[in-house]
C-alpha cells in the first residue's frame, strides 16, 4: 500500500453542499487558478451534496495518480469529490493540506472523465491545479504529498 491515513479514527465532515460553487469562482481562496480548469471546460457547476466525512492520507512511496486511487481498493466514483466539497474542505481544514508548497489530491469526475485537483499551499495563500487522472507523473512517495477522499 503507498497510502498512510493521517486522519486517524476521526473523519472530517464537509456541510451539504449545493453544488453551484466552481473553483473558477473561488479566486477569494485560490491566489492561482489554474486556466486548465476553463480550457477542460470544468467551470460549470456540480451536483448537490449531501453531509460528507473525508479522510486524509499521506503518500509514502511513489506513484502515478492511477496507482494511487487504485489502492484504495474501491471504486473511483466512491472517491470522487465536487468542486463545492473541494473548496469548502480547503476553507473548513486548511492545516490538512499538505505543507512546503507538497500537493494535496482531490479525484473529482466531470463528462465521464476522471481529473485530480491539486491544492498546493505557499506560506499563506493557495494554489490550485488540475490534472488528468491519466497523467503519467510520479509523484514522490518521500515528499508526502497528501490525498482526500470520503471516508468508506
Amino acid at each position: 500500500m503507498n497510502l498512510e491515513l493521517i486522519s486517524g479514527s476521526s473523519h472530517l465532515p464537509i456541510e451539504a453542499q449545493d453544488g453551484q460553487a466552481t473553483i473558477m469562482c473561488a479566486g477569494e481562496y485560490f491566489r492561482y487558478i489554474d486556466p486548465d480548469f476553463k480550457k477542460w471546460g470544468l467551470d460549470r457547476p456540480g451536483k448537490q451534496t449531501s453531509e460528507t466525512l473525508l479522510s486524509v492520507y499521506e503518500i509514502t512511496a511513489d506513484s502515478m495518480f492511477t496507482r494511487i486511487f487504485a489502492n484504495l481498493n474501491t471504486s473511483w466514483p466512491e472517491l470522487v469529490l465536487t468542486q463545492s466539497q473541494i473548496i469548502w474542505f480547503c476553507r473548513k481544514y486548511p492545516a490538512q493540506l499538505s505543507g512546503d508548497i507538497q500537493p494535496t489530491f482531490f479525484l473529482m469526475m466531470d463528462y465521464r472523465e476522471y481529473f485530480v485537483v491539486s491544492v498546493r499551499r505557499y506560506w499563506s495563500y493557495l494554489h490550485i491545479g488540475v490534472f488528468r487522472a491519466r497523467y503519467n507523473f510520479i509523484w514522490l512517495g518521500k515528499l508526502k504529498p497528501r490525498v482526500v477522499i470520503p471516508s468508506f
